[in-house]
């Protein structure tokens, strides 16, 4: 969206701030991942953990920004996220079952 000039220039600093937030409050799992042994191909999902508020408080502004574009945002709950590979304060990654 950004490439396609899709958010007004106030819009794109809110986008900017709120990635920095969660580059400075939230560990990427990639990093952990790059030092496995696990498949690139295969497909895996992140989730927060119910006690993570502050950061889905953040993610929720950020949605708010998206469906004013006209993008669909649903919220997904579950407590079988899949084959945990990561783990940390706020969040789970994991590699989904064969039936989500």
């Amino acid at each position: 969206m950004k490439d396609d000039n899709k958010f007004l220039d106030y819009e794109l600093e809110q986008v900017e701030r709120t990635m920095d937030w969660f580059n400075n409050h939230l560990e990427s799992p990639l990093d952990y991942l790059n030092t496995q042994k696990l498949r690139k191909s295969d497909v895996f999902i992140s989730w927060f953990k119910i006690s993570a508020k502050k950061h889905i408080s953040k993610v929720r502004e950020f949605i708010v920004l998206l469906e004013s574009k006209g993008v669909v945002v649903e919220q997904i709950r579950t407590d079988r996220p899949g084959k945990i590979v990561y783990s940390d304060e706020y969040q789970v990654f994991a590699k989904p079952y064969e039936k989500f």
